[in-house]
């Protein structure tokens, strides 16, 4: 009995690590660096790239049983939400290649975000 629940609660605890680590990578691949000046070294104020940056807080990953789940959530700007669009591809692209045991299904929108969904 002890060794069910442990192996429940491992395979669980081992599942959310992995999907902090994809949402990290995720987050990383997506985000847009600021703008420096080049004369004075502050950076630029972009306020289409802040709100495209700030909708990545919202971006996750989350392996539940036999299923890899990624939502990315979309910027209410629709010029923020065009430089997602642009970048998505090469996105699925990197997890396509990198997550080779999941077959994933079409892009769905539901609400603010694109969920995409892969099974084993």
């Amino acid at each position: 009995m002890v060794f069910i629940f442990y192996q429940i609660i491992t395979k669980e605890f081992i599942s959310y690590i992995k999907s902090l680590i994809l949402t990290k990578n995720i987050r990383q691949m997506l985000v847009i660096p600021a703008e420096t000046n080049n004369y004075t070294g502050q950076t630029k104020i972009n306020n289409v790239n802040n709100i495209y940056n700030s909708c990545l807080k919202y971006t996750y990953a989350e392996y539940k049983e036999n299923k890899l789940y990624i939502c990315l959530r979309i910027p209410n700007n629709l010029t923020a939400s065009k430089l997602l669009e642009d970048r998505m591809q090469k996105l699925w692209e990197a997890i396509d290649s990198s997550q080779k045991e999941y077959s994933f299904s079409n892009l769905e929108r539901q609400g603010h975000y694109y969920i995409r969904s892969g099974r084993k």
